[in-house]
């Protein structure tokens, strides 16, 4: 146990816990005295690590595992000491958490894929980054003052597909920040729910992409064409930082074509002051009830960040408790 514990604290988090847990007051005695049980709490989750007693097959040790999160309550990787390159395969299809001391670690409710390379260094597998439509479904479920989502209800709200909408939970599943349970009047419609909103914001920024598909100017703001303020403009209005000299709008993708006889070159732009305009990747509007983008997408939107821009951020994201480390 006690090494372990050094792998743990030394690859992920200094002050990592581990504890023997006993098994048998809510098992069966079959599956109790399957494994040897270990508590641990990691970078503030907490679950269940298991050590077979002896070889098993892998749709065995599946439903074995789901049995115990289940009568437990806790997400349960494997402990292994070996491992061949067909079940970490395998393994890694079915999406079981493991870890394999020295080698390999795999927990996808943490969102962590650690393995050993070859000189002795551990690296984070690189992962996908959100689509644009799973970002819009991400930050929809951030900004929400609930816990609860459902397809269709997401679908109508953002103006997507019932498909679409239900690759994107698919991803935020997949990265362990939603779950679903199976209910409502016809007993099987998927109800979703979120980790906490923190932790949901802290393991999903990593797959947030820049939601600017391109710049462009123009000679003006037309006034029936709706856009929102965003970033240095955006970020200046809402804080202590000085504004910027050209304002900055984001518009839709979907917009893109009405101003195309308005554009004018960079170079005029920057001479005459004309705005820049921001094409956003999703449907902007829907993420806010201002005349401003969200507070990510202006995040992600700025340039690159000196100190101002990086004291106006806290600032402006002072009263989201989900934000500030």
């Amino acid at each position: 146990m006690e090494r372990i514990l050094q792998y743990l604290q030394q690859i992920f988090d200094e002050n990592a816990q581990i504890h023997k847990w006993n098994a048998k007051d809510i098992l069966s005695l079959k599956l109790a005295g399957s494994y040897d049980f270990f508590l641990v709490a990691l970078l503030e989750e907490k679950f269940l690590l298991v050590r077979p007693y002896e070889q098993q097959t892998i749709p065995n040790l599946k439903i074995q595992i789901r049995l115990i999160e289940e009568k437990t309550g806790y997400q349960v990787a494997l402990l292994l000491e070996e491992i061949t390159s067909y079940r970490m395969k395998k393994m890694l299809e079915e999406r079981m958490a493991f870890l394999v001391l020295d080698r390999q670690m795999y927990l996808p409710f943490m969102a962590l894929h650690i393995k050993a390379q070859k000189r002795g260094k551990r690296t984070q597998n690189v992962r996908e980054k959100f689509t644009p439509a799973t970002q819009l479904i991400y930050l929809t479920i951030l900004y929400e003052n609930k816990n609860e989502f459902c397809i269709e209800e997401l679908s109508e709200k953002l103006k997507l597909s019932d498909m679409t909408v239900v690759r994107g939970m698919e991803e935020l599943k997949q990265i362990g920040i939603v779950d679903y349970v199976v209910g409502g009047q016809t007993g099987r419609k998927k109800i979703f729910t979120r980790i906490p909103l923190k932790q949901y914001y802290q393991i999903g920024k990593e797959y947030l992409i820049n939601p600017v598909k391109k710049e462009f100017y123009v000679r003006e703001i037309p006034k029936h064409l709706k856009v929102y303020k965003s970033g240095l403009t955006a970020l200046c209005e809402q804080t202590m930082l000085g504004e910027p000299r050209q304002t900055v709008y984001a518009i839709g993708s979907a917009q893109e074509k009405d101003w195309k006889e308005l554009e004018v070159s960079k170079e005029q732009a920057l001479e005459e002051n004309f705005p820049c305009l921001q094409v956003v990747k999703y449907d902007i509007g829907i993420l806010t009830g201002n005349e401003y983008v969200d507070p990510i997408t202006l995040i992600l939107s700025l340039p690159e960040k000196d100190d101002r821009i990086e004291i106006a951020v806290d600032e402006l994201m002072e009263d989201k408790q989900w934000f500030m480390v």
